[in-house]
């Protein structure tokens, strides 16, 4: 009997090994099939988390509407490092072309810097800031009314003619 222990434990031993190996790992299964929603974030502080909010389908819609219309722009958007205050919008998990993409939205500047998961970018143009209008409209939404004038009266300086045409304003875009 002795002579049989080692070569059982081995076998015993090497089973183990191979069913551990062959089990699946459940954190590794639940990370694969976790999807992340689309989400806006809004660049404004410097030193604590900025804001952010998950997209619903009508922003995710309406976002995905407007992309179609951008045409590509010329050139990249100059570099916005250290700036304080509001910068602008950085969207995530949003899908496009089959692959969710970031897109940098600057509060200055007409450009927008679409990001893949590779890592390459491709640039669009929006010289009438309407995807920026856009995300402050939907801002009203997710934020404090505080934080909402802070970018709301970013995007007036910014884009001084952006709302002349609009009627008399209560604070919300409505779409």
């Amino acid at each position: 009997m002795r002579t049989l222990a080692p070569p059982l434990l081995l076998l015993g031993l090497l089973t183990w090994f191979v069913a551990a190996c062959a089990a699946p790992d459940p954190v590794a299964e639940a990370t694969a099939t976790v999807l992340v929603e689309p989400w806006v974030m809004v660049d404004v502080f410097s030193g604590r988390p900025n804001p952010e909010w998950t997209m619903d389908s009508r922003e995710i819609d309406a976002v995905r509407a407007l992309l179609t219309t951008l045409p590509a722009a010329e050139s990249a958007p100059p570099a916005a490092e250290g700036r304080l205050g509001m910068r602008g919008f950085r969207l995530g998990a949003l899908w496009i072309e089959d692959q969710p993409v970031m897109i940098e939205v600057p509060v200055e500047g007409d450009i927008l810097t679409v990001t893949a998961p590779d890592g390459t970018r491709r640039y669009l143009s929006d010289t009438s800031g309407l995807l920026y209008e856009l995300l402050v409209a939907h801002a009203s939404d997710h934020l404090t009314p505080a934080l909402y004038r802070l970018i709301f009266d970013s995007h007036l300086n910014a884009r001084s003619n952006c709302c002349a045409t609009l009627p008399s304003f209560d604070g919300r875009f409505h779409l």
